[in-house]
């Protein structure tokens, strides 16, 4: 074979080899690529970490969730990362889809964790030992519920941070609600007093709080699930406009709010000896 020909052809190989790796680790928005050589970098450092094991073209509704979950994350005091199975290097270290000379560092964490694709993970700041996502529902909302039920503040589609914390008080302090719902009223006419588009749009969402522990006051907290239900029963008519079924979802999340998760349970996970990581525990 001519050496130009070989060269083209080494030439080749090597930038599939490099296609395939880098769409192996993919360009998804807020998530960022880890591998054998990152991981013990960010896990278990300052910030907490949600991890995402995928295979090199990871699909399904965990993954929509995943990915969804870290857009709407960005501003929150958490990590999404993924760490991408079956992508093999070969002895110049470029990576491909099976049949790598070497074996996969990756799988050696997946392994370590008792991880397999689709598994998603929660590394709670400065904690080594992971929680394994189980949860029934597998879109973005119960995503961050899951996440929000850890301690960490992300905030769902409609919700306001300020607002969730009165929320929150308001049911956890059943002989202080009525001073608390003065305190939220106080801080809507704060919100009104500012005439920006991003206070505004803030206003239209504090005013569903207020609405809510006034009905409560009223009704009792049976009244959170029955309106949840009403609302449930109002997306799935096909005869409501999409508009007002995005307002019920977001008035939905608010209710979450009002019904704080449960504390989670300590871990108990027995490991092996010979292992250096204990396997996550799951979690609903």
């Amino acid at each position: 074979m001519p050496r130009a020909t070989a060269f083209y052809g080494v030439l080749l190989c090597t930038a599939l080899s490099l296609l395939v790796c880098c769409s192996a680790y993919g360009d998804s928005k807020g998530i960022i690529n880890l591998d054998h050589l990152t991981f013990d970098k960010i896990i278990g450092e300052d910030r907490p970490v949600v991890v995402a094991f995928t295979d090199v073209q990871p699909y399904g509704e965990e993954w929509d969730a995943f990915t969804e979950a870290a857009v709407q994350s960005w501003t929150a005091h958490i990590l999404f990362a993924q760490v991408t199975l079956g992508v093999q290097e070969d002895e110049y270290g470029y990576g491909g889809y099976g049949g790598g000379s070497q074996e996969n560092e990756n799988d050696k964490i997946a392994k370590r964790l008792r991880a397999e694709p689709g598994d998603v993970l929660f590394f709670a700041a400065r904690q080594r030992t992971p929680t394994k996502w189980a949860s029934e529902g597998k879109d973005k909302s119960d995503l961050l519920k899951w996440i929000k039920s850890h301690g960490v503040y992300v905030g769902l589609e409609g919700c306001v941070e300020e607002f969730d914390q009165f929320a929150e008080k308001f049911m956890a302090q059943e002989g202080d609600r009525v001073a608390i719902l003065q305190l939220a009223e106080d801080e809507v006419k704060k919100l009104k007093e500012k005439d920006d588009e991003e206070h505004q749009s803030k206003v239209a969402q504090a005013v569903i709080y207020t609405s809510v522990m006034k009905k409560v006051l009223k009704n009792g907290g049976t009244y959170i699930q029955s309106e949840k239900d009403r609302l449930k029963k109002m997306i799935g008519d096909e005869s409501v406009k999409e508009e007002k079924k995005d307002q019920f979802r977001k008035k939905l999340n608010i209710l979450e709010t009002f019904e704080p998760s449960p504390p989670e349970e300590p871990d108990q996970i027995d490991f092996d000896e010979d292992e250096d990581e204990r396997a996550p525990k799951d979690e609903v």
